[in-house]
């Protein structure tokens, strides 16, 4: 584990979180094995990366907006969102 480029962890009882310059393969096995809730990475992508890659999710079949909050997109459908409709639930 290289502790050299990791800035911070934060952790409680629900969320192994850390926060580092850069991202590393252990980051990654980490998150596969569940021993890390997340990895942030601040500045990984440059603005105009974000706003491209942004645009692009936003034009996915996958994008769109819940039902009972129209103003909040997201990607892909809520569990809870299927559990009255067969037909959704049995693509999951």
């Amino acid at each position: 584990m290289s502790i050299s480029n990791l800035a911070t962890v934060l952790t409680s009882q629900s969320e192994n979180i850390l926060i580092t310059n850069d991202l590393e393969k252990w980051h990654l096995d980490g998150l596969f094995n569940r021993t890390i809730d997340a990895v942030r990475v601040p500045k990984y992508f440059n603005t105009k990366n974000d706003k491209d890659i942004s645009n692009k999710i936003k034009q996915s079949a996958f994008f769109g907006n819940y039902v009972n909050a129209p103003k909040i997109g997201r990607i892909g459908q809520a569990f809870f969102e299927c559990q009255n409709d067969e037909v959704s639930y049995d693509n999951i």
